[in-house]
């Protein structure tokens, strides 16, 4: 076994097991493992571990000021007599201390390591974190973040939809892991979509930087990127603020595609707008709406690119006239 190729250690094995790595660091501890059976079974020993504690955890309490004075009394009573000292029994009793050491410290960075998750279901939901940045989750997304959060760093994890606005901590910095991508905050407030096969990242204040297979993206406000299975990360401008629909109820489409606009108001409404023709889709749209009935908005969509609507079998179809 060989923890020094790739700077692996049993902190950074148990962090993975709790699910706590990012892409890049979950495939360093995958190859790690490939290498060597001696390296997998080590990651097998710490999961049996984690596993007793899970099974145990309510029963473990740790004192370790008052363990440490049982081990040294255990010491004396072998170290009385000059020629009486039984060197195996003190390397047994030593064994035995470091080992409860171990598993208690195992024991209490997994109770410091639970996992918290936050989901939205049918509903857009609102949060505070524990350092005080804020978050509004979309519908059918989540956000998974570990007890320590704001201890030893400010790690999430999304999937789905989120806006983050985040209360910025030069010496602590805030990330977010989404798909194969890390963001990191750099004093901002951004929105995050994902879904199996792509992530976009829109900022509206402030800088985030984008990692992905080592390569780096800086983006600034009002800048986005969209990334597509192992398409490279490029910076293009964010033209709209439609990604902001879920959390204010305004519509703002400015040479949108029109797609991403049908996108947004199903979302929203909860419906099934379709386009008759393929060739609607990249209709470029600018138009703004807040709040209003589905109806009135139909109506605004097909008054401004000359299109009609009709309802039928559970659906609405927009079609040229």
């Amino acid at each position: 076994m060989n923890y020094q190729d790739e700077n692996i250690n049993d902190e950074m094995l148990v962090s993975y097991l709790l699910g706590e790595l990012d892409a890049e660091q979950n495939a360093t501890v995958l190859s790690w493992m490939n290498t060597d059976k001696a390296n997998a079974k080590r990651v097998d020993d710490l999961r049996f571990i984690l596993q007793q504690v899970e099974s145990e955890k309510e029963n473990i309490t740790v004192d370790l000021d008052r363990e440490w004075k049982i081990f040294q009394r255990k010491i004396n009573q072998y170290s009385i007599g000059k020629f009486s000292v039984s060197y195996r029994k003190i390397f047994s009793v030593a064994a035995m201390f470091i080992g409860f050491i171990f598993i208690a410290s195992i024991a209490y960075y997994y109770s410091n390591s639970q996992k918290i998750k936050i989901a939205s279901g049918k509903q857009i939901v609102s949060a505070t974190l524990p350092d005080g940045s804020k978050i509004t989750l979309n519908k059918n997304s989540s956000l998974v973040y570990t007890k320590n959060f704001n201890r030893k760093n400010r790690r999430v994890t999304l999937h789905g939809e989120a806006f983050f606005n985040v209360r910025h901590n030069a010496s602590m910095p805030f990330k977010v892991s989404v798909n194969d991508l890390s963001v990191e905050d750099i004093g901002t407030s951004f929105n995050i979509k994902s879904d199996k096969e792509n992530t976009e990242i829109v900022v509206e204040s402030g800088k985030v930087k984008v990692e992905k297979d080592g390569s780096e993206l800086l983006l600034s406000a009002n800048e986005k990127t969209e990334i597509t299975n192992n398409a490279p990360l490029v910076k293009a401008i964010a033209s709209d603020k439609l990604y902001q629909y879920y959390r204010t109820k305004i519509f703002n489409c400015n040479s949108t595609p029109l797609k991403n606009l049908i996108d947004a108001l199903n979302d929203s409404y909860n419906q099934n707008i379709v386009l008759e023709n393929d060739s609607l889709e990249n209709i470029p749209i600018t138009v703004t709406f807040n709040n209003l009935p589905l109806d009135n908005v139909l109506e605004i969509v097909c008054r401004t690119l000359r299109l009609k609507y009709r309802k039928t079998q559970g659906k609405i179809i927009l079609y040229r006239h």
